[in-house]
């Protein structure tokens, strides 16, 4: 998604600064971020809709927390990510970059990011072959 400074003064925003009428591209699930540190302060110009989760359908903050809290992630990751609005699902198709641009996550949560989720598909995968008939 697109955005737009309707500022009068420069905002840092995910390790930039932002002048007025400037343009910055964000993932869907950072505008959530950006409404809640800069209300006002910015408008959508292109993409999906900020009112509709991008993952569909209404996720309620607690339901969220809870999903990512299975990941057995730390208190910090777990807070930029709900923060960013970000589910278990989502979290599994958000590029290295996607990550790294939501604010309190750097490369040392991004690797224990990506550590679990790999632990979680393999759980998952292992899961899939005990059903499994030959």
């Amino acid at each position: 998604m697109v955005i737009r400074s309707v500022s009068k003064r420069r905002i840092p925003l995910f390790g930039k600064m932002i002048a007025r009428g400037e343009t910055r591209e964000i993932h869907p699930q950072q505008w959530g971020v950006v409404e809640r540190d800069y209300p006002g302060q910015f408008e959508q110009v292109g993409g999906a809709p900020p009112s509709v989760p991008p993952q569909g359908g209404d996720v309620a903050p607690g339901e969220r927390m809870a999903g990512l809290d299975a990941l057995g992630l730390s208190l910090r990751a777990l807070e930029a990510l709900e923060g960013a609005g970000v589910t278990v699902a989502g979290l599994g198709e958000m590029s290295d970059e996607d990550l790294l641009a939501i604010s309190g996550i750097g490369l040392g949560t991004l690797r224990e990011i990506r550590a679990a989720l790999a632990v979680l598909r393999q759980t998952q995968d292992e899961g899939d072959n005990d059903g499994a008939t030959d």
